[in-house]
């Protein structure tokens, strides 16, 4: 089947796992492929632990290493769902990427990215390594259209906000109370 006709969750990031944790997606490929095998898991980025990556998923057909892209748009528009999973993240600019394209957000309760993503508003929140969490928030978005339709419409609401033009006023308002306050 092709993968229009598939759940897509999506992942962008250098293949490291002590900073982005993807074998944590590499264990949800695991635990869905027999139960719900229309979800597809995609990987963008290329990094130390791609062939040790390989070899923990091989064999199952619900996952696949993209490597680097020029094109981060063209996939960005085909997932359903964008996961990161990190285990200590700064900002994260791609969630603010995959926000802009209204994907809903499953990510690891750590650094920057709660700041982005409330749980349950517009993604999920989930503790590094709590497996159960992370299939859980996905079966939620798998299975929920509205929930999905939702979240969509707040990211791409929420994203405007973090447009260059309103971050940096945003800076500068930040400044000026600083130097104010000095």
């Amino acid at each position: 089947s092709t993968l229009k006709e598939k759940f897509v969750v999506g992942h962008i990031g250098a293949l490291d796992d002590s900073h982005k944790g993807q074998q944590q997606i590499i264990e949800l490929a695991k635990r869905t492929h027999l139960t719900q095998p229309d979800i597809h898991f995609m990987l963008l980025g290329s990094g130390k632990d791609s062939d040790h990556f390989k070899q923990l998923s091989r064999g199952l057909e619900n996952i696949e290493f993209v490597g680097q892209v020029d094109n981060v748009g063209d996939y960005l528009a085909l997932f359903d769902v964008f996961i990161f999973p990190s285990r200590h993240e700064g900002l994260g600019s791609i969630l603010l990427d995959a926000m802009d394209f209204g994907l809903p957000i499953i990510g690891s309760n750590e650094g920057g990215i709660p700041e982005l993503i409330e749980d349950g508003l517009n993604g999920f929140l989930v503790d590094v390594n709590n497996m159960d969490g992370y299939q859980d928030a996905l079966h939620k978005l798998y299975s929920d259209l509205n929930l999905r339709a939702v979240i969509k419409k707040e990211n791409l609401e929420k994203s405007k906000g973090y447009s260059p033009e309103h971050m940096t006023d945003k800076y500068i308002k930040i400044y000026n109370k600083l130097h104010n306050a000095s």
